[in-house]
């Protein structure tokens, strides 16, 4: 126990402000997750469908990811889909789980928590340049709103477990990131 006088580090000690604003940052990110994997977690002892069976299980252009094979992937060929960001990722996957199916479907779910944790603060910033006058704690109230009413809509369900619809996942965190980061540079 310190005597007065004694000079006491303090500054590892949070204050009360400091740990609320931390709650407020990680509460809703640890709802908006356990949410997400409440939903999807079931879906992890699927296995391939007939529609991954081109784009996966039968696609030699993900099964090496070397320059060589990321150059390839960016290629552009005639008579094919050009996604090469969607097949990087399946390239990914491939490199850590094989073609175990639950690898692939963990990375669409985890693509998925991300994309509601964007929603979160892109609604929750946009909330806030919209209606400076209110408080704080609604802006809050309608980005987590918002981004579980996103999380949990069925529309999602389809391009979450389905391994061939990644791209709608990739494309859905990559705008909802883009909108956010427009959104703090207008700030």
């Amino acid at each position: 126990m310190p005597f007065k006088g004694d000079k006491v580090d303090v500054s590892h000690v949070l204050t009360l402000r400091d740990r609320n604003c931390l709650l407020r940052r990680w509460i809703p990110c640890v709802l908006i997750a356990a949410l997400v994997g409440l939903l999807y977690l079931n879906t992890l002892g699927h296995q391939f469908t007939n529609w991954d069976d081109g784009m996966i299980y039968r696609n030699p252009g993900i099964r090496h990811l070397s320059w060589e094979g990321i150059i390839k992937i960016f290629r552009l060929e005639k008579g094919e889909t050009y996604q090469p960001v969607r097949m990087l990722s399946y390239a990914i996957d491939y490199r850590f789980w094989k073609l175990n199916p639950m690898g692939y479907r963990i990375t669409n779910i985890l693509f998925y928590i991300l994309t509601c944790l964007t929603v979160f603060f892109t609604l929750r910033l946009l909330s806030a340049s919209l209606r400076e006058e209110k408080q704080l704690d609604s802006h809050f109230r309608v980005g987590l709103f918002g981004a579980l009413l996103f999380a949990a809509h069925p529309v999602h369900v389809e391009a979450v477990t389905w391994l061939s619809a990644r791209k709608e996942v990739l494309q859905g965190f990559f705008f909802f990131l883009a909108f956010y980061l427009y959104l703090m540079g207008k700030e």
